[in-house]
């Protein structure tokens, strides 16, 4: 996942990433048992942000903004267990 410049995307990504503007546009409250990592919240804005859909960036800080205790501060490479141990 590159973040600066053209992104290149996984097709999962994807489908995570329009989970979560599926999430905020619908104002769900009720969310899955898990919480949502902030890494998957940064890169679904910047990847709607490089689609030019500012709606869909918009929506998303607007929910996560209001509804924070659904979120845990983590990186991908935390998530997925790829950290170096050192």
């Amino acid at each position: 996942m590159k973040i600066r410049g053209k992104l290149h995307v996984e097709n999962l990504d994807v489908q995570m990433y329009e989970g979560i503007a599926e999430l905020a546009d619908k104002k769900k409250k009720r969310i899955a048992e898990e919480l949502i990592p902030t890494f998957i919240i940064e890169e679904a804005l910047s990847y709607y942000s490089e689609l030019e859909k500012y709606e869909v960036c918009q929506k998303i800080k607007i929910f996560f903004s209001k509804n924070s205790k659904y979120t845990i501060k983590i990186t991908r490479a935390e998530w997925f267990g790829l950290a170096c141990c050192k």
